[in-house]
């Protein structure tokens, strides 16, 4: 399920989980919000407190985040990474991916995006990559990871 609407921030997202996450009992949740959340404690703020809300949750879900970010480099993931490091969440970025393929000249900012701000068919596939080849990596480990406690 799809819960994301697009322009929002995190201090708009922690008041919507409940009824618009929670309430679908997910067994995984993606967080993204380092397009448009600003680098700042205000933001890190917000952002922790969803991901706190999400990790205390009757059914816990597993949490998962991904740090996006414009072509441009405008990211909040320096923030947010505090908190997933704080945590212990598995964490994939985007958003060193394409300043790597940009610098190394792999893709142009036109090609990863038409506008700077959204990803295009292109900047989309890198990141289902990205999501696809991690999630293979932990089904292969499956068997040797710990069981997730209560």
């Amino acid at each position: 399920m799809n819960a994301g609407i697009g322009g929002t921030d995190s201090y708009l997202g922690v008041h919507r989980l409940e009824r618009d996450i929670l309430s679908a009992e997910p067994d995984v949740v993606l967080v993204e919000y380092s397009v448009n959340d600003e680098d700042s404690n205000f933001y890190k703020c917000s952002y922790e407190n969803l991901i706190r809300k999400l990790l205390l949750a009757d059914k816990k879900p597993a949490v998962m985040l991904l740090y996006m970010a414009q072509t441009n480099g405008a990211t909040a993931q320096n923030s947010h990474v505090l908190v997933g490091f704080h945590y212990n969440l598995p964490m994939v970025s985007y958003a060193n991916c394409i300043k790597e393929m940009m610098a190394q000249e792999h893709y142009t900012a036109a090609q990863l995006s038409g506008d700077e701000v959204h990803p295009s068919a292109v900047g989309h596939a890198i990141v289902g990559e990205i999501l696809w080849n991690y999630l293979n990596q932990v089904y292969e480990q499956k068997d040797s990871l710990p069981q997730p406690s209560d």
